[in-house]
């Protein structure tokens, strides 16, 4: 994961989420962890995902629920990054869209 996106902190579920790491991802929502959750920025899991060009942890965050339309605090939304990701046709695709 980028420097810029986990600084100095340990591996979490934002990391998972980002470096593709199906088992651990799970692990944390088995666990009860929101698919949903988000940093202190706003950004979702799934936006890590996306921005990780991470397409199995999309898939899990989907499954999970994620909501593609949930906003950053600057109102960002990870469809728009995934808008202009190789991602883009599966984010859709499971999206519905």
């Amino acid at each position: 994961m980028s420097a810029t996106l986990r600084g100095d902190s340990p591996p979490d579920i934002f990391s998972a989420a980002f470096d593709n790491e199906t088992e651990t991802l799970k692990g944390f929502l088995d666990a009860g962890a929101d698919p949903d959750s988000s940093d202190e920025a706003g950004r979702t899991l799934l936006m890590y995902a996306v921005l990780g060009e991470a397409p199995d942890t999309m898939s899990v965050l989907f499954e999970a629920g994620a909501d593609p339309e949930k906003q950053t605090n600057a109102g960002k939304f990870p469809w728009l990054y995934a808008a202009i990701n190789p991602l883009r046709q599966r984010f859709l695709k499971l999206w519905g869209k």
